[in-house]
């Protein structure tokens, strides 16, 4: 177990494995012990670092810096804080959001990123909902918070899996909620074109919440692949968590 400060805040993070360096990015209000799964498979061959975002898991939750460029930034620090050399950057959902700011801002110093059910521009196209759930949080946050984290998942995923997502959603910091807002007016369709590292979609053939349209028009768009997870939702790392290993560890070898 370690701590990093990063930008007026300590980040937890955890090591395992030896290889080429990946870094694993979760999602809004999860940890790092989404990537658990993961992380057993792919630590056979590579080094891997999984961490807690600010307001989430063990790290420190501050008021302030709930963005995505200030995730984006805590994220270079902690790179350079372990001296990774060009690592690939694994994002899950608004997590794909901060790699792909990461790279935008320095991509020389990335190796490739990897986007798990990335938002994308869907928000901005679609802000409604994100709109409403911020309403039914601020009205309700526990009820809400345990059919928003029961909408992540299909009809595979067991009560104890949501029941834990929605657990660990519920101890975040609220002030998390500002990443939802920000989407509304997030499109990186207008800026993707700055990343010049390699880039490779994953997306869960089930995910309600961001269409698998989402990542085929970004795809084309960047001139990457995607790979879509049968019968997954939006965290298909949790439900088909040796399928999408094997995806990162097809994409890292062909880097």
């Amino acid at each position: 177990m370690a701590r990093a400060e990063v930008h007026g805040a300590e980040l937890y993070y955890e090591t395992a494995g030896e290889g080429d360096a990946v870094v694993l990015i979760h999602g809004w209000g999860a940890s790092m012990r989404a990537w658990d799964r993961v992380i057993a498979d792919l630590s056979a061959d590579h080094h891997l670092v999984a961490y807690d975002w600010r307001g989430c898991g063990r790290s420190d939750r501050t008021s302030w810096g709930n963005t995505i460029v200030q995730n984006a930034l805590d994220l270079r620090m902690l790179v350079d804080r372990l001296g990774l050399e060009r690592p690939v950057l694994v994002g899950s959902s608004v997590g794909s959001l901060f790699a792909c700011q990461a790279a935008r801002t320095d991509s020389g110093r990335f190796n490739g990123i990897v986007v798990i059910d990335g938002p994308g521009h869907w928000a901005h196209v679609r802000p409604e909902p994100l709109r409403a759930l911020l309403n039914a949080l601020a009205a309700d946050r526990a009820a809400t918070v345990a059919g928003f984290a029961d909408s992540l998942y299909t009809g595979h995923a067991s009560e104890a899996l949501r029941a834990w997502t929605a657990r660990q959603i519920l101890d975040a910091s609220p002030h998390i909620d500002n990443l939802m807002d920000e989407q509304t007016a997030c499109d990186p369709r207008e800026w993707l074109a700055d990343v010049t590292v390699p880039i490779t979609y994953i997306h869960g053939s089930l995910d309600s919440a961001v269409p698998v349209a989402v990542p085929q028009e970004l795809a084309a768009l960047t001139g990457s692949t995607l790979t879509v997870i049968p019968d997954a939702g939006h965290l298909p790392h949790q439900e088909r968590p040796l399928e999408v290993a094997t995806a990162i560890r097809t994409f890292v070898a062909g880097l």
